[in-house]
């Protein structure tokens, strides 16, 4: 699964940003990011697919560039989020530290 996909499902599933956030944060349009969501979750129950932990440095590489454009998207969205307090962008700005402080 591409990254941006990765990306898509995680604002989704665990952000919880709509799907025209998503669009937004990466630049196309509603219908696309919708159809990139949905083929991403049809891709993962196809496969069985289950949440486990990295394997190895280099699985942990390629999981911590998701992870890391996750808490990218989540603190931007809560830096522009039309409510005038916004704690996701408190709670991903901290995320990224600690996951930095992790990889290190």
């Amino acid at each position: 699964m591409s990254v941006t996909s990765q990306v898509a499902l995680t604002l989704r599933a665990v952000g919880g940003l709509t799907t025209a956030q998503i669009a937004h944060a990466h630049g196309v349009d509603e219908a696309t990011m919708g159809t990139r969501i949905s083929r991403a979750k049809r891709r993962l129950a196809e496969a069985g697919a289950r949440f486990t932990l990295p394997v190895g440095d280099r699985d942990r590489a390629a999981r911590a560039v998701a992870v890391m454009r996750v808490l990218y998207l989540v603190f931007n969205e809560g830096c522009t989020a039309s409510a005038p307090v916004n704690a996701s962008a408190v709670i991903a700005l901290v995320l990224v530290f600690t996951v930095i402080a992790l990889l290190e």
